[in-house]
């Protein structure tokens, strides 16, 4: 276990499967208090579970719809009190193929229904606007924080279908910069890592196996990208050696997306 970490206290959002238990167990391995939130509840308490069998350490988790402001207050006032603190939050939590499934999700925008639209705007970017602002107080409270808003390189070439995600991570990116205005003033960052295709458990159960390769023929790194690909980011902008980063879209993904 390192410590770039230690002494700080990281919240997660989505932390249970995929990207986020990865970047979960990252920061915790590096020191950091954790705290989880997600929507089931099973995931969220086998992931604390294991991180607290391999590290000794309490992982705080709680069920939690992080488009409901009330929801999220609730929650970070409970690990904030358990921990004493929140000073990074990883903004990782998306509307994934579990909630519609991919008939309805991998459709022509003239096709898509409001509920997957404003459950994507409502989730992947108010609700990330929700969360930090609930955090902001810990924050600006020490005079130190990261915000790491987790987003997707879809937004750099598009694709033909999900059109209300790639909206929703397009405006997630403006989010990203608009914060790092008043973060900037208590000393705290807010940057963004853009991901690509990464083949999750859901995503393999799903069969996107096929859209990866197609993914591949343009992505320099001759390999699909893996939740494991994108912690490593994340701690750079959530440590010390980030201090001068913000506003910043950091792309993981293997440099399908040139910019």
């Amino acid at each position: 276990m390192a410590d770039r970490l230690l002494g700080h206290v990281a919240l997660v959002t989505g932390g249970g499967r995929g990207i986020g238990r990865a970047i979960s167990e990252r920061l915790y391995g590096e020191g950091a208090e954790l705290a989880i939130l997600g929507t089931t509840e099973s995931v969220l308490k086998e992931t604390a579970q294991a991180l607290e069998l391999a590290g000794g350490r309490p992982v705080f988790w709680q069920q939690c719809d992080i488009s409901d402001e009330t929801a999220v207050n609730e929650a970070v006032a409970h690990a904030a009190e358990q921990f004493g603190k929140i000073d990074v939050l990883v903004n990782n939590a998306a509307v994934t193929l579990g909630l519609f499934g991919r008939d309805r999700i991998d459709r022509p925008f003239y096709e898509i229904d409001e509920d997957v639209w404003d459950a994507n705007l409502d989730i992947n970017l108010k609700g990330a606007w929700i969360v930090a602002k609930a955090v902001y107080p810990y924050m600006a409270q020490q005079k130190w924080g990261r915000v790491i808003n987790i987003g997707s390189s879809t937004v750099y070439f598009g694709r033909g279908n999900a059109a209300p995600y790639i909206a929703s991570k397009a405006g997630l990116i403006g989010l990203t910069r608009a914060l790092s205005f008043d973060l900037g003033a208590i000393n705290a960052t807010c940057n963004c890592v853009s991901v690509g295709l990464t083949m999750t458990d859901r995503m393999v159960k799903a069969g996107y196996e096929q859209m990866a390769d197609q993914f591949l023929a343009l992505t320099p790194m001759a390999r699909t990208e893996v939740p494991e690909d994108v912690p490593g980011t994340v701690l750079f902008l959530a440590s010390d050696d980030s201090a001068y980063v913000t506003a910043q879209v950091i792309s993981v993904d293997g440099g399908r997306s040139m910019h």
